[in-house]
């Protein structure tokens, strides 16, 4: 089999809107292109994105994070807020005229999707990654901790997916909790993309991109590990994604996020690949090593 050549771009860190902005001019020049284009970047500093059509100031305390120094940009791409502070980012751009280009939307994100899910067990099993544990949720409001979510009952129907054995889980639970607990009943122990979109406990939770998981977006142990936005033009698709190395910080988040529904569903559904700060460093540079190894190969 021929293998694809690929354009490898890795630019030095710079401020979320230079990084936004590249990402646009790229997919702008598409036209005529064939080769598929990695690119592989770092942030300035602290820096969050969000999509294309969102309004932050509906979503987040902007004086807080101006106050933390929090450097915010609008992405090309759609989908929710991603704050890149312990995450890995990269962009994908496929041209139209490549042979890894497909007019359905869904087929790209699970194209790019298979190939991080081999780069996150090839972390994960290289021996010296540590996962962290799960956070403690304490500093987030008690009365909300022990309230019930999902959009589902005992007598409602569930997905024709899930299955009998998944239906009848969910069913004894009654009203479910969030996103965790419908991919845990699936019983997925391996890393995998989840075949559909999670449930959520609260609409503003869709959107954030670590607290909902949506269609196959890379998930371990009923968490999301890593997720994506896209842009599709007729020149080709911009894949904008994110993987996730370490644990929110609760402290930022308590700051920033006015939603405790979404603060909670953040720490619920991420799956964080590390667990010592200090590894983020190294952590993100073996992440793009083997992001390189492994596109190189469709």
């Amino acid at each position: 089999m021929v293998r694809m050549a690929w354009n490898i771009l890795e630019t030095k860190a710079a401020p979320a809107e230079e990084n936004m902005q590249l990402d646009a001019k790229l997919l702008a020049n598409l036209e005529g292109g064939e080769r598929p284009i990695l690119h592989l970047y770092e942030w300035e500093k602290q820096s969050a994105t969000f999509g294309y059509f969102v309004k932050p100031e509906d979503l987040l305390d902007l004086a807080e994070a101006k106050k933390r120094g929090l450097d915010l940009a609008r992405r090309p791409t759609g989908g929710g807020v991603v704050f890149h502070l312990w995450d890995l980012a990269f962009s994908v751009l496929v041209p139209a005229k490549s042979k890894l280009f497909s007019t359905n939307t869904l087929d790209n994100y699970n194209l790019i999707n298979q190939v991080v899910k081999d780069v996150v067990k090839k972390f994960i099993g290289r021996g010296n990654c540590k996962t962290a544990a799960p956070q403690k949720i304490d500093d987030f409001d008690a009365s909300f901790q022990g309230q019930q979510a999902g959009p589902w009952r005992a007598d409602e129907t569930m997905p024709g997916w899930a299955g009998e054995e998944a239906q009848r889980k969910m069913a004894t639970k009654g009203r479910f909790y969030g996103a965790q607990q419908f991919c845990n009943c699936l019983d997925k122990d391996e890393i995998g993309l989840i075949p559909d979109d999670a449930p959520f406990q609260d609409q503003t939770c869709t959107h954030f991109c670590m607290a909902r998981p949506t269609k196959y977006d890379v998930m371990l142990q009923g968490k999301k590990i890593a997720g994506a936005a896209q842009r599709k033009t007729k020149d080709g698709f911009l894949h904008q994604g994110t993987i996730a190395l370490l644990c929110p910080d609760l402290d930022l988040l308590g700051a920033v996020l006015p939603s405790v529904a979404v603060r909670e569903a953040m720490m619920q559904t991420t799956f964080a690949l590390l667990s010592d700060p200090k590894e983020l460093k190294e952590g993100r540079r073996e992440l793009c090593e083997k992001l390189k190894s492994e596109f190189i190969k469709l």
